[in-house]
């Protein structure tokens, strides 16, 4: 896309059996990429398409089939870790269900009540998101600093971690950071 306007289209690999159905995209190997998560609506099978651009490369079966009367509603990053958890809805009941996912590994799983059955998922936001492509997600920048007028080299507490230092540590960029250095006593000294 260009704006609202389209660029160009490309056809990707054909899928004959119409039981997979697209649950989303997502960069699940961390190649800065997105990839392709498939769920087949009979069997429960997982899938993971690994992309490159618009070129299929491999595709990996995950372990873990989908829970029963569920269809993935999105992908999304819900907890700490930089892997993307899945969103499943309940076909029959109020129910969603969160997947925290180690790459397509499952990890763990929360409920998550709503208030309706004729409610449906309209996206997930993505807590990555980085408009000005400064390298800080907008999600953090806002929470720390309320603005984004803050660059990945800033270091606004002059602790000589930057930006990008803090949030790849779960730091605050507002907090000065204590670093500690170690060194060995020089030879020759009479330190035991």
């Amino acid at each position: 896309m260009n704006g609202t306007t389209v660029a160009s289209t490309t056809l990707i690999t054909q899928v004959t059996d119409l039981n997979w159905k697209i649950g989303g995209a997502g960069d699940f190997n961390h190649d800065g990429k997105a990839d392709i998560f498939w769920s087949h609506w009979t069997s429960r099978e997982n899938a993971t398409w690994y992309m490159d651009g618009s070129t299929f490369v491999t595709s990996l079966v995950w372990a873990a089939n989908a829970p029963l009367n569920y269809y993935c509603a999105g992908l999304g990053f819900f907890n700490s870790n930089n892997d993307i958890d899945v969103l499943w809805r309940s076909k029959t009941s109020i129910e969603n269900l969160i997947w925290y996912m180690d790459d397509i590994d499952f990890v763990s799983a929360t409920t998550i009540p709503s208030k309706a059955t004729n409610w449906k998922v309209g996206g997930i936001g993505d807590s990555k998101f980085d408009s000005d492509a400064d390298g800080l997600p907008d999600l953090w920048e806002r929470n720390k600093f309320g603005n984004f007028d803050q660059t990945a080299a800033g270091d606004p507490d002059s602790d000589g971690w930057s930006n990008l230092s803090e949030y790849q540590n779960g730091t605050n960029p507002n907090v000065h950071q204590l670093t500690i250095k170690i060194s060995r006593p020089r030879s020759g000294s009479n330190l035991p």
